[in-house]
This record gives structure tokens, C-alpha cells and sequence, in this order.
């Protein structure tokens, strides 16, 4: 089944990378949550440059495991093993890791939309979807996340540097019993993240 967008409540720049990869996950599931080690990125290679995977550690962190080639030359390097806490001031980390943790704990999907802003005054909207991986326990502890803009070949042919990640705001839409949760924040600006290109 596809990503219901009526019910998640926008329309995504582009419905078809999003719900291959939520239907690839979905054909893992067998009606839970899939283990993290049945997933295959060359079974989805087409996405693999957008893909990530982010972990939920022991101690609370959110550390990325994988990081596309194609977010790397977003930002300007690999944030493989990074915390993404590292990229978020507050309130927004606090807003994060609160999503996160619902995300893992209802083992639905999530997703949300804002803006790359560039210092040529380049602004470039980008969808996030992230689905849960449970490890070889059952734990929901990982996240996998498909970061796709709206114009990713001009974003990459010209050199763009980022300057900001602006959120207007954040909505996380998850199905609560049938009803979307809408997790909002006040916009803001992380333009001074340790990632910064």
C-alpha cells in the first residue's frame, strides 16, 4: 500500500521515490517493523544516494550509520557516525529527539518538509520520510530516511553552498488510531550547524 498523502496532509514534490522506498520497506515488514538487516540498498539503488540510516544509541544519542552520496555533496562531506544532534539548536533537538522516540515507539512511518537555503539566495524545498528498522532483537532502534528535493540536479550542478535548513515548521504525520499527529516547532534556522559546507 501507498503512502496515504490525503492523510498525511500535503502533497509531496515527487510521490515516486518516496513510496518506492516505503513500499520496498513495507514488503519487508510482513506487518511489523522490519529488522534493519533485512534491508538491502541495492535493492532500491536508484535512492541510494538520498538514503540514511540513523541509529538511536544506549545512551540516547541519534548517530547516522549511512549517509548518501548525494546528501554528502549536499552538505559538503560524510556524516556517517555524526550525531544529529550536532545539527539541531533548541528547540529543535529537544523536538527531534521527541519525534524520533514516537516514531521508534509507534513503528510508523514519519515525514515532513522544509528548506535549504543557499548563500547565493538559492531556497530549495526538500521531503524527508522516515521509516523504522527494529535490530536483530526486535528493538525499533533505527530509522531509515529518504531526503529528496524538489530540483536535486540544479541544487548539485551549481556550486551551492548551504547556508541555513529553515522549518516552517516541523510536522511529523503519524498515524495515532487512524488520526495524523502533527508535531509542530516554530521555524528556525541551523545555519550554524556543525556541518555547515
Amino acid at each position: 500500500m501507498a503512502l496515504d498523502w490525503d492523510f498525511i496532509g500535503y502533497e509531496p514534490l515527487n510521490r515516486k521515490p518516496l513510496d518506492r522506498l516505503h513500499g520496498y520497506w513495507q514488503s519487508l515488514s510482513g506487518g511489523g517493523v522490519p529488522k534493519k538487516s533485512s534491508f538491502r540498498p541495492t535493492n532500491v539503488p536508484e535512492l541510494l544516494p538520498y538514503l540514511s540510516i540513523i541509529e538511536k544509541t544506549d545512551d540516547g544519542d541519534l548517530i547516522y550509520r549511512l549517509f548518501g552520496s548525494g546528501l554528502r555533496a549536499r552538505v559538503g562531506f560524510d556524516l556517517t557516525g555524526v550525531s544529529v544532534m550536532m545539527a539541531f539548536p533548541d528547540p529543535a533537538k529537544e523536538f527531534f529527539e521527541r519525534a524520533f522516540a514516537l516514531m521508534l515507539e509507534k513503528g510508523q512511518p514519519a515525514c515532513h518538509r522544509m528548506d535549504i537555503h543557499t548563500e547565493d539566495g538559492g531556497v530549495f524545498a526538500e521531503d524527508l520520510l522516515y521509516m523504522p528498522l527494529a535490530d536483530d532483537e526486535g528493538k525499533h532502534r533505527f530509522a531509515l530516511g529518504i531526503y529528496w528535493m524538489e530540483s536535486e540536479q540544479e541544487f548539485l550542478r551549481i556550486d551551492r553552498k548551504v547556508s541555513g535548513y529553515f522549518v516552517y515548521p516541523l510536522r511529523f504525520w503519524i498515524d495515532e488510531g487512524g488520526m495524523p499527529l502533527v508535531m509542530d516547532i516554530p521555524s528556525y534556522d541551523v545555519s550554524d550547524a556543525v556541518y555547515r559546507k
